[in-house]
């Protein structure tokens, strides 16, 4: 007995010593340039892109063969997609032994992933060269903090950036390649993500959270997703798919309770005016360039705000000097609230400039704004847009083509207590420098503002009229 474990220990210590010598030999071959060389190409053709080593390397093999990479560098196309200030990977043993690599465990610190959009509507990150694996792969738990997501799009000039991003991937796996697209051939059983920080040329957020699965067959669903904005809590979820050369979308949000003042604010503008606003839509499109997602673009936005007040721009005044001159832009009426209700989410911001440097001082009270519009095909249609102050009514009819921004069959109108026309103005152009056509005076009233008051019925609405607005806005 004693000799059998006599021969064990002696076993067991040279197994110990090989594997000493084995990890110290590791450790040695790893700071060597051949080595270096090797994993850099490996890495290269394991990702499809172009992968730049340039830190040391750490060799382990307890639980299962490991390695640390410290500022990876990585490019597609020519072009930089990300970098790594450490990252952690093994591998599992028996696929190892068959020298086809299988990624266990991967751990990422301090990563920076560029997500561009190029003018031709191609994403950088599409490998540039197809992956060398065989077959499929994992699953796989991914771990990454402290990193950094950024999205460019190069032909409109947009970006949106969060900072400070934790996230955890439980059970991805990798499909065998099959001519399908990566994204297509990806799935995990759910995943979490959390930023402290989103920004945009206009905006700032804070606190995202987001949980999403990817079922595969090129499915992603992200919900929920919540995000601070403007001040206000909101929601929204995300579903994706990738089939073929194909790609739909829909999503949803919702910022209930937001103040106006916060809005523009975080947008760039001068807060001038108070109050506050729900906004929510809900978007499906599809396609596969740029155009064909605007073209395809159906849903709906909302935006509803009351008890909101106006500095420096009199409302009822303005319409005051409409009676005696029968000359005012109603555009500039509309532009803070009607236009840019729809236009925050839309991303079609009318341009508050003209109407800011036009301010003559003043108070306004608006009671009540909707901006509720329905988006079909690509265009969008005003379904219920509207406001009131303390003795008018203000609609807006019309259409606005998302592919061109360019607005078709854009009236706006002041209206009686029984939304007949009393005063028109066309619109058409761009959102963001519309054109006025003449206006349209439709009852030359003479006498005090009560003939414009919405409490007041005249006689050309006793006489009857084809009502322009029938909407929830109603007479203060």
């Amino acid at each position: 007995m004693r000799r059998a474990l006599k021969i064990l220990s002696i076993v067991a210590g040279a197994v110990l010593a090989v594997l000493v010598l084995a990890v110290v030999g590791l450790a040695a071959y790893a700071r060597t340039d051949a080595f270096h060389a090797k994993m850099q190409v490996a890495a290269s053709r394991g990702m499809g892109m172009q992968v730049s080593l340039d830190g040391p390397l750490r060799i382990g093999l307890l639980p299962s063969p490991n390695i640390t990479l410290y500022d990876v560098h990585v490019q597609n196309r020519g072009v930089a997609v990300g970098s790594v200030d450490e990252a952690y990977v093994r591998y599992r043993w028996a696929p190892l032994l068959r020298r086809d690599p299988e990624l266990e465990t991967v751990v990422v610190k301090g990563a920076h992933l560029l997500i561009r959009k190029g003018s031709d509507g191609t994403l950088d990150l599409v490998r540039s060269t197809p992956p060398v694996h065989k077959r499929a792969h994992g699953p796989i738990e991914i771990t990454a903090s402290d990193s950094v997501i950024r999205y460019e799009d190069a032909k409109g000039g947009g970006w949106v950036e969060a900072q400070g991003c934790d996230a955890k991937v439980h059970q991805a796996y990798s499909e065998k390649p099959d001519q399908r697209r990566a994204l297509e051939r990806v799935s995990f059983s759910g995943a979490d993500m959390h930023c402290k920080i989103v920004t945009a040329s206009k905006f700032a957020g804070k606190d995202l959270k987001i949980s999403a699965v990817a079922p595969g067959k090129g499915v992603f669903d992200l919900q929920p997703i919540t995000l601070q904005a403007f001040g206000a809590p909101a929601t929204a979820h995300f579903h994706a798919e990738f089939r073929g050369d194909d790609e739909s979308y829909t999503a949803a949000m919702s910022v209930p309770d937001v103040q106006v003042a916060r809005i523009l604010t975080d947008l760039g503008f001068r807060p001038v005016a108070d109050g506050r606003v729900d906004l929510s839509g809900d978007l499906a499109y599809h396609g596969e360039s740029h155009r064909d997602l605007l073209t395809s673009v159906t849903g709906s936005v909302a935006f509803h705000g009351s008890g909101i007040t106006l500095q420096g721009y009199d409302l009822d005044k303005e319409m005051k000097r409409f009676e005696r001159t029968q000359r005012f832009d109603l555009a500039d009426l509309a532009g803070l609230f009607v236009f840019n209700g729809a236009g925050m989410l839309a991303t079609k911001g009318y341009d508050y400039g003209e109407l800011i440097r036009k301010r003559r001082g003043g108070v306004s009270h608006v009671h009540e704004v909707i901006a509720d519009v329905q988006i079909s095909q690509g265009v969008v249609h005003t379904h219920d847009v509207a406001m009131s102050t303390d003795t008018h009514r203000m609609a807006a009819q019309g259409n606005l083509k998302l592919t061109t921004d360019d607005l078709d069959h854009v009236t706006l109108a002041l209206v009686d207590a029984r939304g007949c026309p009393i005063a028109e103005e066309k619109l058409d152009g761009s959102i963001r420098k519309p054109r006025l056509a003449k206006g349209n005076v439709l009852h030359t009233l003479a006498g005090p503002v009560r003939r414009l008051a919405n409490k007041a019925e005249d006689i050309f609405t006793k006489k009857g009229c084809t009502p322009f607005y029938d909407g929830a806005v109603r007479p203060y």
